[in-house]
């Protein structure tokens, strides 16, 4: 389970990199890393391997869009303090001496405009949507940290395997060549 956050084609060359014959190391390695190589010919290192798990986290994705929408609310509820003008226009006919309803003359042109000052219940949603924004933000930091450490700790699972196997080969090396000492002294 933890395998499947590292991208599909490195667990396939993970499994296909696994033959039954020892093959010969050509760098002395003093760090554990894992050798699968990504499309791009580059060493999986921690540090990669991090990366492309950061960038490929549909959970990240889906963290980063809730943050979206949660910051468009924080804009939406401060709109209602922010000044607002209304404008119209319209082209009327009339036929004969031109009045609205009310005895004025009518407008080709109209503009309004709008603001409120104090509002406690709308300043209050505010504030409760620039506290769901952060909690977002929050959430992007915990999904973040928790991949990072899902790929670390399957990254690390995966260096010891690959070093267990490599003292298994060699351990199995050094028994064939103490069977073929043994049969040539018998």
């Amino acid at each position: 389970a933890a395998l499947s956050i590292l991208a599909p084609s490195v667990r396939a060359q993970t499994q296909s990199t696994l033959p039954d014959q020892p093959q010969p190391q050509t760098q002395p390695q003093t760090q554990p890393q894992a050798q699968p190589q990504t499309d791009d010919s580059e060493p999986l290192t921690l540090k990669r391997a991090v990366s492309l798990a950061v960038q490929n986290s549909r959970d990240l994705r889906i963290a980063r869009l809730q943050y979206t929408i949660a910051q468009n609310e924080v804009n939406v509820q401060k709109a209602e303090f922010r000044p607002n003008l209304y404008t119209g226009a319209g082209a009327v006919y009339t036929y004969g001496f031109p009045e609205t309803p009310g005895g004025a003359l009518p407008s080709v042109f109209k503009l309004a405009y709008e603001q409120n000052l104090y509002n406690p219940l709308v300043r209050g949603q505010e504030k409760a949507a620039q506290d769901r924004a952060l909690n977002q933000q929050l959430a992007i930091d915990r999904t973040r940290d928790s991949i990072i450490v899902q790929t670390a700790s399957a990254y690390l699972e995966l260096a010891q395997v690959r070093h267990s196997l490599e003292l298994l080969r060699n351990e199995s090396a050094s028994a064939q060549k103490i069977l073929e000492i043994g049969r040539a002294h018998v």
